[in-house]
């Protein structure tokens, strides 16, 4: 994955405008992401002549903001946090893995 988000531009980020602005800042991106989500699929429907690439596009564009601020939230909550994400992932992988294959 490519991106100039690192640790330290996300501190300052959080250092410059609080971690509760910057979560709110993350409801908004995943409304955003949700909204977007919903008119591809509309739209696929209602403008099947509109172009893929468009409608990919703006979803790519809304995916990106929203990961840029998951990414701020994880770093503030330090590695235990992704250690907790990570372990989620892999519970939820085993188990949707497991109803798939059964």
């Amino acid at each position: 994955m490519v991106s100039l988000m690192n640790p330290e531009l996300a501190k300052k980020l959080i250092n410059k405008y609080g971690i509760e602005l910057q979560m709110i800042v993350a409801i908004e991106e995943a409304s955003e992401f949700q909204k977007e989500l919903c008119k591809f699929i509309r739209e696929q429907h209602v403008y099947p002549n509109m172009g893929i690439k468009v409608r990919l596009t703006l979803l790519a564009e809304e995916i990106a903001d929203l990961e840029l601020m998951l990414y701020q939230i994880k770093q503030y909550f330090g590695e235990g946090f992704q250690k907790m994400i990570d372990d989620f992932k892999v519970k939820k992988t085993l188990s949707i893995s497991k109803k798939v294959n059964d």
